[in-house]
């Protein structure tokens, strides 16, 4: 059957929190090294490490010094190269909490650079020369016990962890070995056991980085006559199904975007970071900023900073519970609001929330001519008010509702697996909601709700 003269359609949104998860999906910012070229000097002055959204918004620096960024798991804390002299005598710096401070792990004279932190956040691996040899290294990054090394081949590089933690992806040279410069992708235990896969012919490839899934390995690979280099991506397990993402023969570093649908990277030609859908075949990505000419600024490098799927969720009143009244939304969103992309700025407040009361916030949306009165409104919040608790001590509800956005009046709306078959001008409820969901500011501002 189908429901006819429908007079509202409701989106319930509850905000559903998930203390303490954290899980890749969500795009935080673009983490770049940004230069200039001093105009006395000549000499190129590196401005530190940077940030920005996939938007181009929110340029900000993250640290004043220092190039290779690599983000924990949750986004909140980074490993990165910095030193005296780079090339030669460099360590490997790991931040605390929102990238406060940096302190030296396994710090050794000579070259480290290209950290990779481990899903974990406990161990870092980098390329060092410490042993008279290039070669990737793992260390704790709370710099307890010694670090090992886990390739003993020269000019072995770039290491990139997998996600689930298991494995590495990183540069060998090429079976010609490194004096002919060609170089290949090989992934190996993150123990440095067993015997390493190579996935990669021999040409110069560079810069692997797991997809989120853990399914394939995009990389930086050469074109014809190892002129030049492009954005590739393969699957991880073998290096099958080889396919060219870029036509720019000027791509570098590459780095995959934690909702597994974008990937960034460093375009040598106009010295920026650009990003490209991972299903895009042979194209030029859009450019996430313009250089300033007149400094002639440089942006190299990218990493794509993971956010968790929920912000950080915490005790406010400091009775121990981060959920006071197990309503799912945490004391310090109620407090303050979320902060969802981590830049300082709240994006989304629960007005009215509580925590002495299970706050349960509803978007109503409306077919035009069918506005919900004020009334209407009044008595469904005193019925959630006025429900008994269970038990009796328990907390009441506090219902808030929030009227939405109008939609086009239809007679006749089909719920599909429900209703039957639709009429050919029903409308569909699933598309309507999915079209709707979420108020108008809400959706702009890219805020995920639950429905």
């Amino acid at each position: 059957m189908r429901l006819l003269g429908l007079t509202a359609v409701l989106s319930l949104g509850v905000l559903v929190g998930q203390a303490g998860a954290t899980a890749p999906g969500v795009n935080g910012r673009v983490a770049f090294e940004r230069s200039h070229v001093d105009p006395v000097t000549n000499e190129t002055v590196v401005d530190g490490i940077w940030g920005i959204k996939l938007d181009g918004s929110g340029l900000t620096q993250l640290k004043s010094t220092g190039f290779d960024p690599s983000w924990s798991a949750d986004g909140s804390r980074m490993a990165y190269t910095d030193g005296p002299n780079r090339g030669v005598e460099t360590d490997i710096f790991v931040t605390g909490a929102n990238l406060a401070g940096g302190t030296a792990v396994a710090s050794a004279t000579g070259l480290d650079e290209s950290p990779s932190l481990s899903p974990d956040g406990t161990k870092v691996a980098f390329m060092s020369d410490r042993s008279g040899q290039r070669a990737i290294w793992v260390a704790n990054t709370d710099n307890s016990g010694a670090p090992t090394k886990i390739t003993n081949v020269d000019f072995t590089a770039e290491p990139d962890w997998s996600p689930d933690g298991t494995k590495i992806a990183y540069v060998v040279p090429g079976s010609t070995g490194p004096a002919t410069g060609l170089s290949q992708i090989a992934v190996r235990a993150a123990d440095g056991s067993g015997v390493p896969l190579l996935i990669t012919g021999a040409r110069v490839n560079r810069a692997p980085t797991w997809s989120p899934d853990g399914k394939e390995i995009a990389w930086a690979r050469s074109g014809a006559n190892n002129f030049g280099s492009d954005v590739w991506v393969m699957d991880a397990a073998d290096g099958a199904n080889k396919r060219q993402i870029t036509a720019t023969t000027s791509a570098k570093d590459p780095s995959w975007a934690p909702d597994g649908k974008w990937i960034a990277f460093h375009s040598v030609d106009d010295r920026t970071v650009r990003v490209v859908s991972k299903d895009e075949l042979g194209g030029f990505g859009t450019p996430l900023r313009i250089p300033d000419a007149t400094t002639r600024e440089v942006n190299r490098g990218a990493a794509w900073q993971p956010l968790p799927t929920f912000p950080e969720c915490l005790d406010s009143d400091g009775d121990s519970d981060s959920d006071d009244d197990d309503d799912g939304l945490c004391d310090n969103w109620e407090d303050t609001g979320l902060d969802w992309d981590r830049d300082g700025t709240v994006d989304l407040t629960l007005p009215g929330a509580q925590h002495n009361r299970r706050d349960l916030y509803l978007e109503l949306d409306y077919m035009d001519g069918h506005f919900p009165g004020p009334n209407a409104r009044a008595d469904v919040i005193a019925a959630f008010a006025n429900a008994p608790a269970t038990p009796a001590a328990d907390f009441g509800i506090t219902l808030h509702i929030e009227v939405g956005d109008a939609v086009p009046h239809n007679d006749n709306v089909t719920f599909t697996g429900c209703t039957g078959g639709a009429g050919a001008s029903d409308a569909d409820f699933d598309t309507i909601k999915s079209a709707n969901f979420g108020a108008a500011t809400q959706r702009a501002a890219g805020i995920a709700v639950l429905g």
